[in-house]
């Protein structure tokens, strides 16, 4: 890495510390599952590999990991069992399933006998690449067990569960012309941040906790492509909500999400000059943003049936259930909101 790329990342672990070092905390006492290092900074186009671990464990005969990212910033290319690991040589790897897609990897390795081992150790390393400079989250999906649809679990030899907290990481793609900006947002006396990355400039920054908008100024050279990532505490925006909007200006923009259990990773692109963006809570079934469901909104979604991901004059907004294309089904279930309205 060239001396200026250095200074540069050298500069992007200063500011991202202050806003993370909250979040990433050191695990307790109990058992842990750890995306170790919990931030990663890479330059657009080059890999990092980050291990996953697990510390005082008692009795681990089993273990499944699914790991959320954002596809749009980060593609996985190798997992891994590294030879030091907490079960040594004696385990069974199953064929890792890697969704480039839709942004998880899902591994599972059993140990070859049936008894436990005890303390720390590696589990995996995963190895990604960076496609778009952005903040994605590496997320320990982690459902409620016993289940049929636990995603990541630790298990015993008798197949009894074992308690585990998850502790997310994120990785940070960097690339010339790329900012931190970060805000202070103090409500009832306690104090949050948000991060704001993007090759813009941000001005007027605000967030309107009532109306649960975060709001922006983001200029630049005119004919150029403004891209930009917003990570913020997932209580800014959840309230009671389906979904989330981002409007430039006052267009409707689509956007790639990632998320841990306390931050949201927004990330969109618009074309540059100064644009006003608007990010809020709003309600299935929105398609303009006025956290209204009308017949404008009925309209839009009626008249891109039959439209594709990937299509000239695709909007995302009209794929009410996130299938890729727009269907009967994305249409009545627009038409089922009618009249809603979002509150807070």
């Amino acid at each position: 890495m060239n001396r200026k790329a250095t200074i540069l990342l050298g500069l992007l672990v200063t500011s991202t510390i202050i806003f993370l070092s909250f979040r990433f905390a050191s695990p307790l006492a109990g058992t842990a599952i750890i995306v170790n290092p919990n931030k990663s900074y890479v330059q657009i186009g080059q890999t990092v590999t980050i291990n996953v671990t697990v510390s005082n464990v008692t009795n681990l005969n089993t273990w499944q990991l699914r790991l959320g990212f954002n596809p749009s910033i980060i593609n996985c290319t190798d997992i891994t069992v590294p030879d030091e690991n907490i079960f040594g040589s004696y385990f069974i790897l199953f064929p890792p399933e890697i969704d480039n897609a839709e942004g998880y990897v899902l591994v599972f390795c059993v140990l070859d006998g049936t008894y436990g081992v005890n303390g720390s150790g590696n589990l995996v390393q995963v190895e990604f690449n960076s496609i778009d400079p952005g903040i994605s989250s590496l997320e320990i999906v982690e459902p409620e067990c016993p289940s049929e649809l636990c995603d990541t679990y630790l298990q015993e030899p008798d197949y009894e569960f074992i308690p585990f907290e998850g502790m997310d990481g994120i990785v940070i793609v960097t690339d010339q012309g790329f900012e931190e900006n970060l805000f202070t947002v103090i409500i009832n006396q306690e104090t949050y941040h948000v991060l704001i990355f993007s090759n813009s400039t941000i001005t007027t920054f605000n967030y309107d906790q009532g109306s649960k908008k975060i709001m922006f100024d983001a200029t630049g050279t005119t004919g150029t492509v403004g891209s930009t990532t917003v990570a913020t505490p997932t209580s800014f925006l959840n309230g009671n909500v389906s979904t989330i909007m981002v409007l430039v200006d006052t267009t409707p923009t689509p956007y790639s999400l990632s998320k841990n259990a306390t931050h949201d990773f927004i990330q969109f692109t618009y074309q540059h000059s100064t644009r006003n963006i608007k990010i809020f809570a709003t309600i299935i079934g929105d398609i303009n943003g006025d956290r209204k469901v009308r017949v404008d909104d009925v309209l839009v979604v009626a008249l891109a049936f039959g439209s594709n991901e990937g299509d000239p004059d695709w909007n995302p907004y009209t794929d009410l259930d996130k299938d890729g294309k727009v269907r009967v089904n994305d249409v009545l279930a627009v038409a089922k909101e009618f009249g809603k309205e979002w509150a807070p």
